[in-house]
């Protein structure tokens, strides 16, 4: 998991957590409940937020230089 990109990691962990849910039951006996289940939704929302967050800034910045360009443009 070390070697995994992001977006990878994310989908391993998501489908860790869907198997998890599907015997629940079953994993008492190894710490796994429906609160730490909880707790890992949790966090692979917040990890989801925090990846998705340097594209969100590259989209703003590009915007922002096509808004200065087009103001060049006004001012000439």
């Amino acid at each position: 998991m070390r070697r995994s990109s992001d977006l990878q990691l994310r989908d391993y962990v998501q489908i860790v957590y869907n198997k998890a849910q599907d015997i629940i039951e079953e994993l008492t006996d190894y710490g796994i409940t429906p609160a730490t289940q909880e707790d890992l939704a949790i966090n692979i929302s917040s990890f989801n937020n925090v990846i998705s967050a340097p594209r969100l800034g590259i989209t703003t910045r590009s915007q922002a230089t096509k808004q200065l360009a087009e103001l060049f443009k006004q001012q000439t």
